[in-house]
């Protein structure tokens, strides 16, 4: 039985290493991923999309709806699509101090966020 664990273990990280290796690819400065927006990201300026990947990377996993082919199941915080577009500048430092305080049901980001990513993601979240 071990050796059948050992064997299987394995294999998958063989094929962890392979498909790793095959995903790999070297970009150039102009051309990595998130330093440009493209498509229909190009409507966002610079500043919303350096936000849109702070939103996709520290925001999303609770605060986006999934699409999947069994319907999308709940998030763990509401969605924040069009919740402050029309913000005022009281919401704004609001919803500032909330990202940075975090709730008993959501980890704050004192620590994890510069002002400047701040304002990108809030300049993001105005606009999603």
């Amino acid at each position: 039985m071990m050796r059948y664990q050992r064997r299987t273990i394995g294999l998958l990280v063989a094929a962890l290493i392979v498909f790793g290796v095959g995903q790999a690819r070297v970009f150039a400065a102009d051309e990595r991923p998130g330093s440009a927006p493209t498509g229909a990201d190009a409507k966002l300026t610079d500043q919303q999309f350096r936000g849109q990947g702070l939103f996709l990377q520290r925001c999303s996993l609770c605060h986006m709806v999934r699409a999947l082919k069994s319907g999308n199941p709940p998030t763990a915080g509401p969605s924040l699509k069009t919740l402050f577009k029309d913000s005022s500048t009281d919401e704004e430092k609001d919803v500032r101090t909330f990202i940075l305080n975090g709730t008993p049901h959501m980890p704050g980001f004192k620590s994890a966020l510069s002002s400047k990513e701040l304002d990108d993601l809030i300049a993001y979240m105005k606009v999603m």
